[in-house]
């Protein structure tokens, strides 16, 4: 897999990316309707803050809480 700088030089200006750069730069992000396997993500977890059994738009704590605002995708829930 190329670099970020790599992908870069293919589209700067006066050149002429060919087609398989442009896919190559495509493929080498994530679009946000593919789900993300849980192994390519580099979560921290803290023991004090647990998903709420509830309510999927929390995250339960001791004497904490985190809201995500309304229309936010939450994975692995």
């Amino acid at each position: 897999m190329k670099t970020k700088e790599e992908l870069r030089l293919y589209f700067e200006n006066g050149d002429i990316p060919k087609q398989e750069d442009f896919w190559e730069w495509q493929n080498s992000y994530w679009h946000k309707s593919e789900k993300l396997p849980n192994s390519s993500l580099e979560l921290i977890t803290y023991e004090e803050f647990l998903p709420s059994p509830t309510d999927n738009t929390e995250i339960m704590g001791i004497g904490k809480r985190i809201v995500f605002p309304e229309g936010i995708k939450v994975i692995g829930v």
